[in-house]
C-alpha cells in the first residue's frame, strides 16, 4: 500500500475511532502535502516525496522540543513527543550511521568526491539514495565525517 493510501486509510480509522492526535497528524501531513502541490504545481504520488514531508514535520516536532526544554516547557515537551511518535510511525526503518556511512562511500566514489567542498555535489544525490531512512542531518554529519577523513 502506498504511502498515501495509509495516511488516507488511518485518517478514517482516526476519525472513527475519535483519536484527535492521530486525526490532526494526518490532516497536518496532508496539508503541508497540498501547500507543496499548490507552490510547486504538481500532483505529488510518490512514497520519496510524503517521506520528504513527514521528516520536515518531525524536524519541526524536534526544534520545537528543543525551544520548549530551554523555557522548561514540560507541557509543549510532552505533547511534541506524542506527535513525533504517531509521525514515526509512517517512516521507514531508519538506517544505522554504518548504514547511512555504506551507502554514502559508494555515491562518493561514483562522485569523485574528496574534501568537503564537495558536499554540495553529493549531498543531494545521497539524499535521493535515502529518502526517508535517515534524517537529513544524520546523512550530513556522516558525509561531512566521511569526507574529512
Amino acid at each position: 500500500m502506498k504511502l498515501k493510501e495509509r495516511l488516507q486509510a488511518d485518517l478514517i480509522v482516526a476519525m472513527k475511532s475519535k483519536d484527535v492526535l492521530s486525526k490532526n497528524i494526518i490532516r497536518g501531513i496532508m496539508s503541508a502535502v497540498k501547500y507543496v502541490e499548490v507552490e510547486k504545481a504538481v500532483k505529488l504520488e510518490s512514497d520519496e516525496e510524503y517521506l520528504v514531508i513527514i521528516q520536515k514535520e518531525i524536524k519541526m516536532r524536534n526544534d520545537a522540543i528543543e525551544e520548549a526544554r530551554k523555557g522548561n516547557r514540560d507541557d509543549i515537551i510532552e505533547s511534541n513527543e506524542k506527535e513525533l511518535e504517531n509521525l514515526k510511525k509512517y517512516l521507514p526503518e531508519q538506517l544505522s550511521d554504518e548504514e547511512i556511512s555504506g551507502i554514502l562511500k559508494g555515491i562518493i566514489e561514483q562522485e569523485g568526491a574528496s574534501s568537503q567542498k564537495d558536499m554540495g555535489k553529493v549531498m543531494p544525490i545521497a539524499i535521493k539514495a535515502i529518502a526517508g531512512r535517515a534524517a537529513n542531518s544524520a546523512v550530513s554529519k556522516v558525509l561531512r565525517d566521511l569526507l574529512l577523513n
